[in-house]
């Protein structure tokens, strides 16, 4: 189950910065010297082995937190499915392609579509519903009672995040990003108010 109102949505990340850089320094370490007797001498190797920057390059899914418009703070966790599990990569999907359910690994059809057309999905690197946090109470009116309570589902969203092992992935070191601020520092009372207003103008939209 999804927040009824969404407020934050944090990305998740495979591993934190210092063992982005570090993993990137060894891959260029390992990889450099096979460059060097293949390309050119003045080729720009240093340039061509930098990873991009790591809060854009090293994401592997997505948190969203909210309330469910009464006493509790929700979270969802969203997964891209390469980093989940075979056995959740292919729940509910092929019955709905009229098939039975394959006994082949889901990453042997990636890995060769045209052997296995019949059963090669184009969204390999979609990104799906993960799993459910264990909600948490918070004191209603009380912003900081509800920063605590979201700090509370990040640190169980991030556990949940590293139990997660898809074929040639283990996410065992995963980091769900925060702000370089406190979430406290955040009128959560006024903006639990305003998305419960705009949630309630959409509805009525919608009903003409």
């Amino acid at each position: 189950m999804t927040p009824e109102h969404v407020l934050l949505v944090l990305p998740v990340l495979m591993r934190g910065p210092e063992e982005y850089y570090a993993d990137m320094r060894k891959y260029a370490t390992r990889k450099e010297p096979e460059l060097r007797r293949r390309l050119r001498r003045d080729f720009d190797f240093e340039e061509y082995l930098r990873w991009g920057p790591w809060l854009y390059n090293d994401t592997i899914g997505w948190l969203e937190l909210g309330t469910d418009g009464l006493d509790y703070a929700e979270a969802a966790l969203y997964m891209r499915r390469k980093f989940l599990p075979d056995k959740v990569q292919r729940q509910d999907y092929w019955p709905e392609l009229g098939k039975p359910r394959p006994t082949k690994p889901t990453w042997r059809v990636i890995q060769n579509p045209d052997k296995y057309a019949e059963y090669a999905r184009p969204d390999y690197f979609a990104v799906w519903y993960g799993d459910e946090i264990h909600k948490r109470w918070f004191r209603r009116g009380n912003s900081g009672s509800f920063a605590e309570a979201l700090l509370g589902l990040v640190q169980d969203a991030q556990q949940r995040a590293r139990q997660y092992k898809g074929h040639k992935f283990n996410c065992c070191r995963a980091v769900v990003w925060v702000p370089p601020f406190g979430l406290n520092c955040i009128n959560w009372v006024e903006a639990i108010r305003q998305a419960k207003e705009r949630a309630a103008v959409r509805k009525a939209a919608r009903r003409g």
